[in-house]
């Protein structure tokens, strides 16, 4: 699959490296991942140019989940195009109105039916509701490569 469905808990829905990060080094990590990326979403390969979009391109934070500890560790970050990164966010896109253009793309980059997308997306929710009733501690430690931290 090449796009995916990542619903955050609901514990931890509001971590966000942009709002926690000073703006020159959320700014960094954005322009250093679309440079790393060639100007291009890397899931689908969008330039988004021209596209009366306010941005091009996105920056998505990578997350890994243990299921077992409970920790939600940041393992990385990906340039996607807007439509990409609503789909990463598919709970949002719904929230927004915007679920079905998401789902639309969601089945046309992964080549799914509609019905095989829709299975995956409740099986995305069913993960949510297990995820989201326990506390996650979150551990952003790969910012130490770039000795980055939160801000104050």
């Amino acid at each position: 699959m090449k796009l995916s469905i990542e619903l955050v808990p609901q514990t931890t829905g509001g971590v966000n490296l942009r709002l926690v990060l000073r703006p020159k080094d959320w700014n960094f990590l954005r322009k250093r991942q679309y440079k790393l990326a060639n100007g291009v979403c890397e899931i689908c390969g969008d330039r988004g140019k021209n596209q009366g979009r306010k941005h091009d391109l996105e920056c998505h934070e990578q997350w890994h989940y243990n299921d077992e500890t409970h920790v939600q560790t940041l393992i990385g970050l990906i340039a996607l195009c807007p439509h990409c990164h609503e789909v990463q966010h598919f709970g949002l896109a719904e929230l927004r109105g915007r679920g079905n253009q998401a789902f639309k793309h969601f089945i046309e980059v992964n080549e799914f039916t509609s019905a095989e997308g829709n299975n995956l997306i409740k099986i995305a929710q069913q993960k949510w509701l297990e995820r989201s009733g326990h506390s996650w501690a979150v551990d952003v430690s790969w910012l130490e490569n770039d000795n980055i931290t939160l801000k104050e």
